[in-house]
Parts: structure tokens; sequence; C-alpha cells
């Protein structure tokens, strides 16, 4: 399998009584069309939460986040990936996160076929967890998994049944 990385420098400027960096480079490890980064920065000392949504096409532009010198909670989300949460402290200096790798979701393809071989479109493929897709025209389906991969899947159909596979 080929991981196609995109890197992204990211440069925000957090604003107290003096101006004050916080640099971090974001990885991708899977591609994805215009995703939107989400940087969400809670400040542990108040609870107050600042979001910043930005596409990825436009990450290496300057962003401004207005907080004070501090204790927070650095939560970084990308579509098709696993969120990431780090903890940071903010001096009036400044702080240099360094790079920050964003996983994949571990996804599991494949195709529902009746038994003589025909595709079925509109199956629902399920992990016991709860996450599901659909099969699409042609059977096949894509399935993100956001916990740890299901020991099995459970495929239904209507008038076909149910089936744990």
């Amino acid at each position: 399998m080929l991981r196609q990385l995109i890197p992204a420098l990211l440069l925000f400027t957090i604003t107290s009584a003096h101006a004050a960096t916080l640099t971090l480079k974001l990885e991708l490890a899977r591609a994805v069309d215009a995703p939107a980064i989400r940087i969400d920065v809670a400040s542990l000392a108040t609870g107050s939460v600042t979001t910043h949504e930005e596409p990825l096409a436009s990450a290496d532009r300057l962003g401004r986040l207005n907080v004070a010198p501090g204790a927070y909670e650095l939560t970084i989300s990308a579509p098709h990936h696993r969120s990431i949460t780090r903890h940071i402290v903010v001096a009036e200096e400044g702080a240099a996160l360094g790079a920050i790798r964003l996983e994949a979701l571990p996804r599991i393809t494949g195709s529902v076929t009746s038994a003589d071989g025909k595709p079925l479109a509109g199956a629902t493929i399920a992990t016991p967890n709860g996450e599901r897709v659909q099969s699409d025209a042609a059977g096949t389906f894509a399935l993100e998994v956001d916990r740890l991969r299901p020991e099995h899947l459970i495929v239904s159909y209507p008038k076909r049944g149910t089936r744990a596979v």
C-alpha cells in the first residue's frame, strides 16, 4: 500500500500581552479531497474552547488565535484520520510543537454479492461497535473504523437476512 503524506506548515500567532507564536507541522497519512483541518484549543484554567477550521489548501497561510499564556489542550482533527490531542503550555515567548502526524483511520473494503455472484447494492455492512456503510451499485463498500479492526462484520440485506462474516 502506497502511503501519501500531505505536509502542511500551520503557523499560528497566539496573541496575549506579548505576541507568542505556536508553530506546528501537520502531516496527514492519507490523501483526501479538500480536507478541512479543525483545531480546538481548550483552556485548562477556564474550560473555554476556541475552534479554528481551515481547508488544507489554505493551511499554509497565517492563522490567528487570541489566547492568553497558559495551559491548553490542543485537539487536531481532519477527515478520514484519527484526532490527536496534546497538552501544551503557551508562554509569552511562544512554543514550537514540531511535527504532528494524524494517522489514517483503518479502512475495510470489500464487496457483497449474491450466491450466484451478482453484486448486491444497498447491503448494510456494520461493525459490532455500530459503524456502518451501505454497498454501492457494484456491491462494493469502504468502511472506516474509528476503533480497532473488528473481529467480524455484520452484513444485512432486505429479504436475504443478516450474517456475521
